[in-house]
């Protein structure tokens, strides 16, 4: 149930593999674009590299890296998303992921040891103008739990695999777990496979 549940989310979410200002496969290719700006965008399917910067309205698709090493050998040591830059986080592995202005980041897998956020997590909406929750991360997970005295976040992804994540908060701003929305929601979950048992019996 979780992996067809995960599998059809999936399919929903793939981007068009197709018009990226760059793509990385292999190697520690990170070296050559550690920033991204205006609107440019970034592939990444492998490789890796010391550090990623998102700036401006960049985006970045990351299905996944090179394991991650320390010694900047592998992985991404530091991946920042600001301005109103975008990150999409599907698999790979990241030492930090450190969120701030109006960036905004999707994680649904892969291996993060740790996440950061600097940012306000209410703004002004309508007329007559109403406060609302506006949360900045978006974690697709099938399970989580918060841990409030150790900040640390643990769970699985859709896919079946664990996820242990330590929260770092910023000073002045609100709490990073309060700046993350969980989705899907076990009713969605439930909804997902019962429409995978209803594909099995059609066939």
């Amino acid at each position: 149930m979780k992996r067809f549940a995960f599998l059809t989310w999936l399919a929903l979410s793939l981007p068009v593999m197709a018009g990226y200002t760059y793509v990385v496969t292999q190697g520690i290719e990170l070296a050559y674009v550690p920033t991204l700006q205006n609107h440019e965008s970034l592939l990444m399917t492998g490789g890796g590299g010391d550090m990623l910067r998102l700036y401006d309205w960049s985006t970045a698709d990351i299905f996944g890296t090179t394991p991650y090493n320390p010694d900047y050998l592998g992985g991404i040591h530091i991946l920042g998303v600001t301005h109103n830059a975008h990150l999409n986080f599907y698999g790979g592995e990241v030492h930090e992921i450190s969120v701030s202005v109006d960036g905004t980041a999707l994680l649904s897998g892969g291996c993060i040891d740790r996440l950061t956020t600097s940012q306000s997590i209410w703004k002004w909406v309508g007329q007559p103008a109403e406060l609302i929750w506006n949360p900045h991360v978006t974690m697709v997970c099938s399970t989580h739990t918060y841990n409030t005295a150790t900040k640390l976040l643990t769970g699985t992804w859709l896919d079946g695999t664990a996820f242990s994540i330590q929260l770092i908060d910023s000073a002045g701003y609100a709490a990073t777990i309060d700046n993350i929305r969980f989705i899907p929601e076990p009713a969605t979950l439930l909804l997902l496979g019962l429409g995978g048992v209803l594909l099995r019996r059609r066939k």
